[in-house]
């Protein structure tokens, strides 16, 4: 789960989503710098690809 299921979930069960946000931050966390720059431009292409040809094919309006 992420930070959104934070928000969403009640009761004790959202302990363990907590739990599994953190562990997820201490993987990040002790990740070498080449793994955050490739997934940093990843990212970014993904973003780049979903602004200039998904929005275009779904008709949406740029802004």
């Amino acid at each position: 789960m992420n930070l959104s299921g934070l928000r969403v979930l009640k009761g004790r069960i959202r302990i363990v989503t907590a739990f599994g946000l953190l562990s997820c931050l201490v993987l990040m966390v002790s990740l070498p710098r080449l793994a955050w720059i490739v997934g940093a431009a990843v990212l970014a292409s993904g973003a780049l690809y979903y602004r200039l040809v998904v929005r275009r094919v779904r008709g949406d309006q740029p802004g």
